[in-house]
């Protein structure tokens, strides 16, 4: 209501508000009770509406008149008189083909990408990884946060001297390469330069990623592209499954072409319903050579070269002026599944209708032949659904 209140303090002027009336009630009884009419300039009814026993009026209000509506019990509601937005269907021509791969399950199809215009508007997008470059052209029409450094060796606000997280980043939100264009990207910088990561520090990532989500009250998510380098951690996984259930989190599969539940995060177990892991399809939609498989992996996606940006603080191997690089791993294949969830959240899902909308958009493709402990099991390949 913090809104209103400066309405009334700030207002010099009649603003326009619609009022809306409880049901039960004539239009005239409330209006009269108000002495509204249409002569007073600051009090002004311009028009009514009735639908049913839905009842409103719009008018020109301000100061006392504003504060009177407001303390009315008759009245069910008070709104700025708002503008309201089409909602177009954008379709992304000549899109990179892990983009194509969520419009079709041929990613070197030649079929546009095709999504909501205000996809991922309202949506915190938690990255835990190596920083995110802000300096980056293809990042600047995106409100980034740096909520910490954690890292013994921290580095300037908005700068990714490794570069991995502007690539994750770049395939989440970016205007060329990324599955939402309009997300708030919160970055928690928790791998040094060396794209090192303690336990105690993604625990603590985790903290103040669940402090800060609970001060903001937006639909969040938060992306683990991470894994233990020796194996299983039952600490690291049982923090992951006590995360508040309203917030998505998705975890990489990891790089290790075995059995993921030998591996955390990715072996989370039981695992709660707001958390989903993701391996890596090649670019002909058969398992990657790398990625970790098994029944605790719910989606595959795109996680071999993908195209998506470079660190301006990267010194390239291709060109002194390129702002892009192909990357591999389910790091890259948990940073568009991310999108895909961020999209769905933006569009009214809760964390965990987020993620059965995607395990029920999904279809199935038989790529992990050749696994044998996992001959008979069905590859769910990721797709979006505008």
């Amino acid at each position: 209501m913090l809104w209103f209140l400066v309405a009334i303090l700030s207002c010099a002027s009649a603003a326009q508000f619609v009022v809306q009336l409880r049901d039960g009630l004539t239009m005239n009884s409330v209006l009269n009770y108000n002495s509204l009419d249409a002569f007073q300039e600051d009090q002004r009814v311009t028009d009514t509406f009735e639908l049913g026993p839905f009842k409103a009026f719009t008018g020109d209000f301000c100061g006392a008149t504003l504060q009177k509506l407001y303390n009315d019990a008759n009245v069910l509601g008070i709104s700025r008189d708002r503008n309201l937005r089409l909602q177009e269907m954008v379709l992304q021509q000549s899109a990179p083909s892990h983009l194509v791969g969520l419009s079709s399950l041929s990613p070197l199809s030649h079929r546009p990408f095709i999504y909501n215009s205000d996809g991922g508007n309202g949506v915190d997008v938690y990255l835990l990884d190596t920083g995110i470059d802000v300096k980056h052209p293809n990042l600047s029409k995106l409100n980034i946060l740096r909520m910490a450094d954690l890292t013994a060796s921290p580095v300037p606000q908005g700068s990714d001297p490794q570069g991995h997280g502007t690539a994750m980043a770049g395939i989440i939100a970016s205007e060329t390469f990324g599955v939402i264009k309009k997300c708030n990207l919160v970055d928690v910088r928790v791998a040094d330069s060396r794209g090192a990561v303690r336990l105690s520090t993604i625990l603590q990532a985790l903290t103040l990623t669940q402090r800060h989500i609970e001060g903001t009250k937006r639909p969040s998510v938060v992306v683990l592209p991470l894994e233990m380098e020796d194996g299983n951690n039952p600490i690291l996984t049982q923090a992951i499954a006590s995360f508040d259930k309203s917030v998505a989190i998705i975890v990489a599969a990891g790089n290790n072409a075995l059995d993921a539940h030998a591996f955390s995060p990715a072996n989370v177990n039981p695992k709660p319903e707001n958390v989903i892991v993701v391996g890596a399809l090649n670019r002909n939609n058969g398992l990657a050579k790398f990625t970790n498989y098994g029944s605790n992996v719910d989606i595959f996606t795109a996680g071999e070269q993908v195209t998506t940006l470079r660190s301006t603080e990267l010194d390239s191997q291709e060109s002194s002026d390129s702002l892009t690089r192909q990357v591999s791993g389910t790091s890259a294949s948990s940073a568009i599944t991310a999108g895909v969830i961020g999209y769905y959240m933006s569009l009214g899902f809760n964390s965990t209708q987020s993620v059965d909308r995607v395990l029920q958009y999904s279809q199935c493709a038989n790529t992990l032949v050749g696994h044998s402990s996992s001959a008979n099991q069905c590859a769910k390949v990721l797709q979006l659904q505008p």
